[in-house]
């Protein structure tokens, strides 16, 4: 299943509307296995001398995930060529929060991998079109979809991080 959701700015009832559905009342008695978030392909941006000045080059970004080794796997081998991005497990953030749209899953006990960025315009007036990273959508698209393709071939079993 695939499903848009940008309700940051009305309290993200969207996403607690599809958590509380599909995982928590198991709706129709889907399973749901892996949420797969994609957000701000953004470009890098600086201050200089009280300006905003916006490279041509992609932001920093993360990919947050709680899947098991074979996922790390899949997700290190899509995303090889592309710039200035590492792979955090969650376990090592300072709080029990996932600072992503895939909070509320993650918060579920769903296994997540998020791909964002934080760029220093994020969410403030100078947030506009021309600040996404247009020469990142395809790459980043092009891995994700690779993600979630070898993702069938991954054991349920092995999908989430084993716990200890």
């Amino acid at each position: 299943m695939f499903a848009t959701m940008d309700t940051h700015f009305t309290g993200y009832e969207a996403h607690q509307d599809f958590v509380l559905k599909y995982i928590e009342q198991n709706f129709e008695g889907c399973k749901v296995l892996v949420n797969v978030a994609i957000e701000h392909i953004a470009r890098a941006a600086r201050i200089d001398e009280g300006n905003l000045v916006v490279e041509d080059s992609p932001e920093p970004r993360l990919i947050l995930t709680n899947t098991g080794p074979r996922v790390h796997e899949i997700i290190n081998a899509a995303i090889e060529d592309l710039p200035a991005i590492a792979v955090v497990p969650t376990d090592v953030l300072p709080s029990e929060e996932l600072p992503t749209d895939a909070d509320f899953f993650y918060q579920a006990g769903i296994p997540v991998i998020s791909f964002i960025s934080a760029p220093i315009y994020l969410y403030d007036q100078a947030d506009t079109l021309d600040k996404v990273d247009e020469s990142q959508l395809g790459p980043v698209s092009v891995a994700f979809a690779e993600i979630i393709r070898d993702l069938g071939l991954v054991p349920r079993e092995d999908i989430s991080q084993p716990t200890d």
